[in-house]
């Protein structure tokens, strides 16, 4: 899913993706961030450009089979994150935007 996070700027898009927790209706997220003060950088870049990354490309289920918890520390050890929104894609070129994962570790728990 994705949610526009600012008004002013309305390519600004929160992306989030759900992970089922087996036998409950709870579900878990990771949440990406793409704001242009955050992170600044676009790309447009040819079709081409996935097939010469396709070992180093991830999609939303190949996260799934790997898992709520074993994503997220995936995504957060990377310095940069770039997501592709089929949205973005056109006849030749391809909308590459950097993205920033919402770390919660750092979170306190008010319990």
């Amino acid at each position: 899913m994705k949610g526009l996070n600012n008004i002013v700027n309305r390519d600004n898009y929160n992306y989030y993706f759900y992970f089922d927790v087996e036998n409950t209706k709870i579900r878990q997220d990771l949440t990406l961030v793409n704001n242009y003060r955050i992170t600044p950088e676009v790309k447009f870049e040819k079709k081409s450009f996935l097939k010469k990354r396709r070992d180093i490309t991830l999609n939303y289920n190949f996260l799934k089979k790997l898992g709520f918890r074993e994503s997220e520390i995936l995504l957060l050890e990377k310095k940069k994150i770039y997501l592709i929104d089929h949205d973005n894609i056109c006849r030749s070129k391809i909308k590459i935007v950097e993205v920033k994962m919402v770390d919660r570790s750092s979170l306190i728990s008010i319990e």
